[in-house]
């Protein structure tokens, strides 16, 4: 028992000389505290970890061997008689039984002192939930604010944000204040801190639980600032305010709160400048997985030696995760926004407006003027313009070296140039801003500067439905020979497949589906008797991808125009190049080129007036080649999904 204790302390206090070390300087908070909670719970396994050695590595002594043993060391030594190995006369006497009272003395000690903290430890949570029973609570987000007559500091537990009702009244000090608690309560830095405490009510005699403590709470604040300062952007107004609030005492209960004032409000200052550059994380984890994967293996000797590669490969990947992956956007820009659909996908179309064939470089989701946005990774805004065609309305988001996001027709932008912002944090509302024929949003990802589709960076939500690229707004079909459409919903879907399938058109709303074939009545069918597999075989229909465009190939007088700067932009294959390397091109080595004059709001800081959008002979190939596949694929899942509805 006293050995595994020690063991658990030892364990403690190494993973926090590694983390003294290499972590807390950096700006991980994220990272940092996972570590934190990784330490705590991996040095309660290490007593209890079992000695299994490979038969390869050790080899384990069996009966027989131990007998020939035996044999050759009794045939080497001398004959010993019988009278020599006699045991003498010895008096049998009663064994006596002693009774270890210091032991009872240490274990009841040990228990009155973890039940008086046990106490305390539910006094203090019932007192939280009592303050906020009995005083005024206003909603504020996803969490309850607990108005306190009272000055105090401002503190969160769980949902609950205790603030002085002054404070609350003073809105330039209430917005800050609010934003450091709420994001106490988002990222539920209050579980942490009851699992430490309870660790310190059973393992009340072992120190590293109160320095852990400290780091953990320490590090929740670093967390909360980083929230405050990428909404607000002002350290120096944020740092006189949490000065306001040093000299306000709290009571004991708050223990289990999470603080706005922290006793290491000099480190807290000092943390707001620090910056970890992409080379220095890398740098750190360079020489924190080493002195990991040899603490976990020097701790746990106990397991086999496949179970320790297995248990050091999850950590060094759950770490790599943490620091190197959590700026991929991976998030649906509508987030699960129900009515969910897409009218443009990645690639060639015809451009709405112009009826020109362009590339589209994103995807475009219809929605309602007004709905919400939000970042699809954490990031740094770096542009927040309007325009007057294009975009419109655009916010775009540097997430790390590697991967930026781009939305645009935007009604609201609510973030400014410099903002950090966190994923699924709201940027912005769906609008009709720019070079548009309705509400929607335009959702671009960038990769190493190149635009890629964004389909890949996303998926909708399970409970979300596929719906078709065509959503009609017409109060009657324009086509006088479908009677039968006449009768559906203002807001209805139309998707027209063409010849080659088993229907040539299918229009739907929440009510009926109609399914038109050639010079046949059209088939009407009520959205209530279909199964669950013919509705979503129904909803996963979309339209044909458009075909990918001709060859358009300029002649050399025109490209030996492209030369001037001060009238051309020039883009090949989607990257913006320099006018001057067109004295490396010919005529012949591109296949497609399209020019479009920018608008007088693009054309800020720009001094040419037409953009030059080429593609080259190699680059059209691949695409041509790509669009097949996709026209294909459709092709494909479309006859499939119509199998399921031929009736």
């Amino acid at each position: 028992m006293i050995a595994g204790l020690f063991e658990i302390f030892l364990c403690l206090l190494v993973l926090f000389g590694i983390y003294k070390l290499v972590l807390e300087q950096t700006a991980l908070h994220r990272v940092k505290r996972f570590y934190l909670l990784f330490a705590l719970i991996f040095s309660l396994t290490t007593p209890w970890l079992n000695l299994e050695i490979s038969s390869d590595k050790i080899m384990i002594p069996t009966g027989e061997m131990i007998s020939e043993t035996l044999y050759e060391v009794v045939a080497n030594e001398q004959a010993v008689t019988l009278e020599a190995v006699s045991p003498p006369e010895v008096t049998e006497a009663k064994p006596k039984t002693n009774t270890n009272y210091s032991a009872w003395a240490i274990g009841g000690l040990y228990l009155v002192i973890a039940f008086v903290l046990l106490i305390r430890f539910g006094r203090n949570i019932r007192r939280l939930f009592t303050k906020a029973k009995n005083n005024t609570r206003i909603p504020y987000k996803s969490a309850k604010v607990v108005l306190l007559r009272q000055p105090t500091i401002p503190h969160n537990f769980l949902k609950f944000i205790f603030m002085y009702n002054e404070d609350y009244k003073k809105e330039a000090l209430r917005e800050q204040l609010l934003a450091h608690e709420l994001g106490h309560a988002l990222q539920r830095h209050s579980l942490d801190i009851l699992l430490v405490e309870l660790l310190q009510v059973l393992f009340w005699f072992n120190p590293m639980y109160y320095f852990y403590a400290k780091a953990i709470r320490l590090n929740h604040e670093y967390l909360a600032d980083a929230m405050v300062l990428g909404k607000f952007n002002d350290i120096a107004t944020y740092q006189r305010l949490l000065l306001k609030f040093t000299n306000r005492n709290h009571s004991n209960e708050m223990n289990l709160a999470c603080l706005s004032n922290y006793s290491l409000t000099k480190k807290r200052f000092k943390m707001m400048t620090q910056q970890t550059t992409k080379m220095a994380a890398l740098v750190r984890a360079a020489i924190l997985l080493p002195l990991l994967a040899v603490t976990t293996l020097c701790f746990s000797l106990k397991i086999k030696a496949e179970a320790i590669g297995n248990n050091a490969s999850e950590l060094i990947s759950t770490i790599e995760n943490s620091i190197f992956q959590e700026n991929k956007p991976e998030l649906h820009p509508l987030g699960d926004y129900k009515y969910l659909r897409t009218t443009s996908t990645y690639g060639m179309r015809k451009d709405p407006v112009t009826k020109k064939d362009k590339m589209h470089k994103g995807v475009d989701f219809s929605a309602k003027t007004g709905t919400p946005v939000i970042a699809t990774a954490s990031g740094t805004v770096e542009k927040v313009e309007s325009l007057k065609g294009g975009y419109g309305n655009y916010i775009q988001i540097k997430h790390d070296e590697q991967y930026q996001s781009l939305y645009a027709q935007l009604s609201e932008m609510d973030v400014q140039v410099g903002d950090k912002v966190e994923k699924g944090q709201l940027i912005g509302k769906v609008g009709n801003t720019g070079h548009s024929t309705g509400p929607h949003l335009h959702y671009e990802v960038i990769k190493n500067g190149e635009k890629v589709d964004p389909k890949d960076y996303y998926k909708a939500t399970s409970d979300t439905p596929t719906r078709p690229a065509i959503l009609i707004l017409e109060q009657k079909s324009r086509d006088p020979k479908n009677v039968a459409v006449y009768a559906v919903e203002e807001e209805h879907y139309d998707v027209s497949l063409g010849s080659g399938f088993e229907y040539e058109k299918v229009i739907y709303d929440d009510n009926k589906a109609i399914f038109i074939r050639k010079n046949e009545k059209p088939i009407i069918k009520d959205m209530a008797n279909l199964s669950v597999e013919q509705t979503q075989a129904l909803k996963s229909l979309t339209l044909s991808p458009l075909p990918y465009f001709e060859k358009s190939q300029p002649t050399q007088e025109i490209v030996d125009n492209w030369s001037d700067s001060t009238i051309y932009g020039i883009w090949i294959d989607g990257k913006k190049v320099d006018n001057s390397v067109m004295s490396n091109y010919k005529a012949s080595d591109f296949s497609h080129y399209s020019k479009s004059n920018l608008y007088r709001n693009a054309k800020k800081e720009k001094i040419y007036t037409y953009q030059l959008d080429l593609t080259t002979n190699e680059k059209y190939e691949k695409d041509k080649i790509r669009a097949a596949q996709q026209k294909a694929e459709w092709e494909k899942t479309t006859k499939a999904s119509l199998a399921k509805l031929d009736f």
